[in-house]
Parts: structure tokens; sequence; C-alpha cells
């Protein structure tokens, strides 16, 4: 009672033209019409590594979406970090 089932996770990998994106769009459709037919909002959140794979899918890319400041200058380690644990 009130119990959701847990969230479904799907990672996508693969090399290029591999029809990763094709994948993704077919998904995300069969999830859609699911959601519809059950009366559900589907809550889908999708992101991708680039700009330009998340434009292809109309979402974000994993900073965006986690709010990872990336957009910071580039600042070198210091040594004491490089060092083996």
């Amino acid at each position: 009672m009130g119990l959701s089932p847990p969230p479904l996770r799907v990672n996508i990998n693969g090399e290029v033209g591999t029809s990763k994106l094709y994948l993704i769009t077919v998904l995300s459709a069969m999830l859609y019409d699911i959601a519809i037919s059950n009366g559900k909002p589907l809550l889908l959140v999708q992101a991708t590594p680039t700009r330009v794979a998340a434009f292809n899918i109309n979402s974000r890319t994993i900073y965006e979406l986690l709010r990872l400041p990336v957009n910071r200058p580039f600042k070198e380690l210091p040594i004491a970090s490089l060092t083996p644990l």
C-alpha cells in the first residue's frame, strides 16, 4: 500500500554507429506508451555525456542533470593527490 516499485535504471553504452540513439528513442516511446495506457505520468530522466548526444535525444548532459560545476577554470592536481593510496 503506497509503495512504489524501485526505479528502472538503464545505462546504454556502445561504440559509434551502434544505434544507441535509436534504442533510446524506442525505449522512451515504449515507456511513454506503457505509462499512458496505465494512466500514470511518465517520470523519465535521460542524460548523456556530451551536448551533441543530449541535443539528439532532447535531454541534458550528465553534469547538467547533476549540477556539477564543470565551467570552472582548470586547476592542476597537487602531486600529493596523485600518489597511490
